[in-house]
């Protein structure tokens, strides 16, 4: 009886050792991989998911691989990539693969959100930081958003009236904002002129404008601000084509006489910007009433202003005619970006188009992540800054905030 239970279990323990040599357990590859809608220059992360594996290797499809368990990786090219992964282990591999399809390289960056949503509202830059102030659904707040940090920082509020549809403009390192509307019940255009030192973080009021503007814009020229264009009430009594120059100097204003043309055509809700010393006023409406139905009807012309001269000249109309676009300058060129065609501005919210000044011709390039209306922009370093703006109708206000790079913009229609 004891031999036979010692070859019971002798044939016991070779059975048992023999399953083990037969059932292999080989290795199952798996991994996902983020973000899904990555562009050319984006890092994506790779995370392995794979089972009963040792060893592993990486072939991200543009030559480059990996044995990281994982790894991180940049395509520089946009286009479609082949990812393999392949597992190992002492009994065998297995291999997997997922397709990447890379976007071209964004040129738009989205950063910190404004405090306060604003729209038709101003945004300057000085000491690299950029100010924004007034707006639709505001009071009075006055915020500075530092770009080294991208922090914003809340400052000493406007001291007048909050009001929307101002201009403004940075000289000799001090803020200047410029009339502008207010009123819950109607529209009351103001003439008020306040100056901001950044480094007491005080306002000051100086003179009043000589006329009460609103959708206008601000300029400094040779050590003094022109005002240029915008309107008078709600419905409109007056669009204005009379500049006016304020000379910080003597806290006092003159009026320009216009010499020869026909000079700005009346309108509101145009971009503005200033290139080769010379200042472009583009798009807008020459809408004065409306139902809160209807359409405002909008323009495409580009008109510039020689302060040297003094007189207006008409350029090449702009592709898209639009209003509450911003107008901004870099490189050298002249960018047109957002506003709409109609009151609720449903369409040409995320257009953006460019214009040379020297050769006078328009392209459009790549669209907005997210299409605005009466926004507010600046410029640093040929990087544009658009904070802010309006959507389904012009009532409304968003904090969102983008940079755009136009130079990585290939696009070109």
């Amino acid at each position: 009886m004891k031999k036979l239970l010692t070859v019971f279990l002798v044939l016991t323990i070779i059975l048992i050792s023999s399953c083990k040599e037969d059932d292999k357990i080989l290795p199952v590859a798996s991994f996902f991989y983020s973000p899904s809608d990555a562009g050319a220059g984006d890092t994506i992360y790779f995370k392995n998911n794979s089972l009963y594996a040792n060893t592993l290797d990486w072939d991200f499809g543009d030559g480059h691989t990996s044995t990281e368990e994982n790894p991180f990786h940049t395509y520089s090219e946009e286009g479609n990539y082949t990812v393999q992964l392949t597992a190992y282990n002492d009994d065998g591999s297995d291999m997997t693969s997922k397709s990447i399809q890379l976007k071209p390289p964004s040129c738009w960056n989205k950063l910190r959100d404004l405090p306060t949503a604003r729209n038709a509202h101003m945004a300057l830059i000085l000491d690299n930081k950029i100010y924004v102030a007034g707006g639709i659904t505001t009071w009075n707040e006055f915020e500075a958003y530092d770009i080294a940090t991208n922090t914003w920082v809340a400052k000493a509020g406007m001291p007048d009236i909050d009001r929307e549809f101002l201009a403004g403009c940075v000289l000799n390192g001090k803020i200047y904002l410029i009339g502008g509307y207010y009123g819950l019940e109607g529209i009351e255009t103001t003439d008020i002129l306040e100056e901001y030192d950044p480094a007491t973080n005080k306002w000051e009021t100086r003179a009043p404008m000589p006329s009460q503007r609103w959708g206008h814009a601000a300029f400094p020229v040779n050590g003094k601000i022109y005002v240029i264009g915008g309107a008078l009430g709600w419905p409109i009594t007056k669009f204005y084509q009379k500049i006016e120059v304020y000379d910080p100097e003597t806290d006092s204003w003159t009026t320009l006489t216009r010499q020869g043309g026909s000079g700005l055509t009346g309108r509101w809700g145009f971009g503005a910007c200033m290139a080769n010393d010379k200042i472009y006023i583009i798009g807008g409406t020459d809408a004065d009433d409306y139902p809160s139905s209807g359409n405002v009807p909008a323009l495409d012309i580009v008109e510039v202003y020689d302060p040297a001269t003094n007189v207006w000249t008409k350029k090449l109309s702009m592709p898209t005619a639009r209003w509450g676009l911003v107008s901004v300058t870099a490189n050298n060129k002249i960018y047109a970006i957002g506003g709409g065609n109609v009151y609720q501005a449903t369409a040409f919210r995320k257009v953006v188009e460019e214009y040379d000044p020297v050769s006078n011709t328009w392209v459009k390039k790549g669209a907005m992540p997210e299409g605005v209306i009466i926004p507010a922009a600046c410029m640093l370093n040929n990087i544009i800054y658009i904070p802010g703006g309006g959507g389904l109708t012009a009532n409304d206000a968003y904090n969102s905030f983008y940079s755009y790079d136009p130079v990585c913009d290939t696009v070109s229609e």
